[in-house]
């Protein structure tokens, strides 16, 4: 029975590595790592990594065979050929020009996020009165994404009432497109170093009104200051 669901897990595993490789990956490693700590503990499991890894590599070999019949390379990917080096992992420009880091991410899923706060905030009389806002209480990171609203209201899951903290603030205002944000938070970070201001370690964004032309952009970088 367990070298039966060995080779399940490990087909599905290759399966999933036919068409999403690095997710495949992010799977296979801890458990392939967890199934590595259980063989060291019961010498008898054995059996059933071998058949689990066999039934991984199956899948990922004719994967690889297809890429050499189609792309002339084991590793060169569909995507490689359809979309070329930029479209591979790492912070770099993707495919359309733009500048592919977490934080960009993180600012585009503030921006799907406030399109729900028309809904989230109906049934309390609340409506959005300024702009959206991306707040980070750490580096972990610890983030909140948020809209300013009209007034007090009665939290809903993970919705709640969220305030920015009271202080003093570096500000720098980032004027293009939200790909330029990080370079706009090493400036301030520089400028407070530069002028001997200690920062709290937590710091802010307000975007501005949306543009279509991305260079009109306007985003406001905060810094509290200690």
């Amino acid at each position: 029975v367990r070298t039966r669901q060995a080779l399940v897990l490990g087909a599905a595993l290759g399966v999933i590595a036919t068409m999403r490789p690095l997710d495949a990956l992010l799977v296979a490693v801890p458990v392939i790592a967890f199934q590595l700590d259980a063989v060291r503990r019961d010498a008898t499991r054995w059996h059933s990594l071998v058949a689990e890894v066999a039934a991984l590599m199956l899948p990922v070999l004719l994967l690889l065979l297809a890429n050499v019949a189609t792309a002339g390379s084991a590793f060169t990917f569909a995507y490689d050929v359809a979309n070329g080096p930029a479209h591979r992992i790492g912070f770099h420009l993707d495919p359309n020009g733009e500048m592919h880091t977490p934080l960009r991410g993180l600012v585009y899923a503030s921006g799907y996020l406030m399109r729900l706060d028309r809904f989230l905030f109906a049934g309390d009389g609340v409506r959005q009165t300024g702009q959206n806002i991306m707040l980070y209480l750490s580096d972990v990171p610890d983030v909140e994404v948020g809209v300013e609203v009209s007034g007090p209201f009665d939290g809903a899951g993970n919705v709640v009432p969220s305030e920015l903290p009271a202080g003093s603030v570096a500000v720098m205002v980032h004027r293009g497109p939200y790909a330029g944000l990080v370079q706009a938070h090493d400036t301030v970070r520089e400028w407070c170093r530069a002028h001997g201001m200690a920062t709290t370690g937590v710091r802010w964004e307000i975007c501005g009104d949306w543009r279509e032309d991305a260079s009109e952009l306007e985003t406001e970088v905060c810094y509290q200051l200690a």
